[in-house]
């Protein structure tokens, strides 16, 4: 690896299922994805994360993010992380997680 080949951080939400953790899974397999590369698998709950890990057989450049898109403090919580390990670099987000608002007393409209 030459010394001109930097080091992306990339973040997909909602990636301990469905099509979030395709694109990890595809992300993994591609090559233009750098050995250096990381890539933040996020997971609202750690323990669903640490099995998808699993799933994708622990590659050593996908790391556990646990983060709740719909939660501020896990917002906060996750960007202090990412300041921490990653020196706050984030170059890439795939945002596939789904929020469901809590208030359901209004119908939806009609199409």
């Amino acid at each position: 690896m030459s010394s001109t080949e930097q080091q992306r951080v990339i973040l997909v939400t909602g990636a301990n299922k469905g099509i979030g953790f395709e694109v990890v899974k595809q992300l993994v397999q591609q090559p233009l994805i750098k050995s250096n590369d990381i890539i933040l698998l996020g997971s609202r709950d750690a323990k669903r994360g640490q099995d998808a890990l699993a799933q994708l057989d622990s590659p050593s450049n996908v790391h556990l993010l646990q983060l709740d898109t719909s939660s501020d403090e896990s917002i906060a919580h996750a960007t202090d992380e990412i300041k921490q390990k990653y020196g706050g670099q984030l170059d890439i987000i795939i945002n596939n997680a789904g929020i469901v608002p809590k208030d359901k007393s209004h119908p939806s409209p009609s199409p």
